[in-house]
């Protein structure tokens, strides 16, 4: 039940019960608030003691949600092309191919038709295209959708996933990045994708990881939370519980992406719930972002990809 932002200090647990095993008890983690766009509203994250999936409270209404989505929201990047820096784009460039070479070696096919939920502003999609697929996406973002289609000329739609948005059985790739935890009906999303993915065909999901490492230090800080903007955060053993359930066999999780990034903002929302000015904030944040610490952390984000505990986690499932 989706609900208007919160601004009173009375926690509210779950009412229904836990989707993926059905226990009707929950435990508070943390009290929360949008430490990213610093908007107004109360909430409170709830643990299910049994499969650990973690529910942010009060669940807010897709009007409700719409302003913790502004314009200058970090998922809604720029063009590669566009960056100011041969140095931006270059990074830029990077993770793109390492998004795409991914994808298309999970999908084991050279070339195919993929569709991209919440495709954002459309730059996985255009790495995609130009790699030879057939590139499709969808996203609710009015901006963003305009963005992806005029200045990407990429086939993006202005909406939500519904049952009649494609036809069954024509995708061989779907992918959500950093996307799954912001759907409030994860299960009917995930019969659509069962329906229109190809028989064998491939689904990615990246999504912020609750057993990593950087959880376990940053806590009520941590940046996979990010309420009220993510529904719920997952366990791997949860999620894949979850997507057995609706036809998907698991294959494989892999942490290669954006972990340097989800530290920086770990440490940018611990320093503010510390009372850090925005200037000293960001002071640190140029310093954080510097090639000589990228360099001294290497090694700490290779153990963590190596063990899964890195801030993100990519995981592969087959339609069955």
């Amino acid at each position: 039940m989706t609900q208007t932002p919160n601004n009173t200090n009375t926690p509210q647990p779950p009412q229904e019960v836990c989707f993926i095993c059905g226990n009707p008890n929950w435990q508070l983690l943390y009290k929360a608030q949008d430490l990213l766009h610093d908007l107004d509203g109360n909430f409170w994250l709830y643990e299910c003691p049994e499969c650990g999936l973690v529910s942010t409270q009060p669940k807010l209404s897709n009007q409700s949600m719409q302003k913790y989505y502004p314009e200058d929201y970090i998922a809604y990047p720029i063009a590669v092309d566009d960056e100011k820096t041969w140095h931006q784009r270059a990074d830029r460039q990077r993770g793109v191919r390492r998004r795409c070479d991914f994808a298309i070696r999970e999908s084991g096919k050279a070339t195919g038709k993929v569709l991209d939920v919440g495709c954002a502003t459309g730059v996985f999609l255009k790495g995609m295209q130009n790699r030879g697929w057939q590139a499709f996406g969808i996203e609710p973002s009015d901006y963003a959708a305009h963005y992806a289609q005029e200045r990407l000329n990429l086939d993006v739609k202005h909406d939500y996933l519904k049952a009649d948005s494609y036809e069954s059985n024509q995708f061989d790739l779907v992918t959500l990045w950093d996307v799954f935890e912001h759907l409030p009906n994860p299960e009917e999303t995930l019969q659509i994708i069962h329906n229109i993915l190809k028989p064998g065909g491939v689904l990615l999901l990246g999504l912020p990881n609750p057993e990593s490492w950087d959880c376990y230090w940053f806590k009520d800080a941590w940046s996979g939370w990010d309420v009220p903007r993510h529904y719920y955060v997952y366990k791997t053993k949860a999620l894949t519980r979850l997507l057995k359930k609706h036809g998907f066999r698991f294959k494989r999780i892999k942490s290669f992406t954006g972990r340097h990034g989800a530290m920086a903002i770990s440490f940018d929302f611990w320093f503010k719930k510390k009372g850090r000015n925005e200037k000293k904030r960001k002071r640190f944040s140029k310093f954080f972002h510097s090639y000589a610490v990228r360099a001294l952390t290497l090694p700490y984000f290779y153990f963590a990809d190596a063990l899964n505990r890195s801030a993100g986690m990519t995981v592969t499932y087959i339609k069955e």
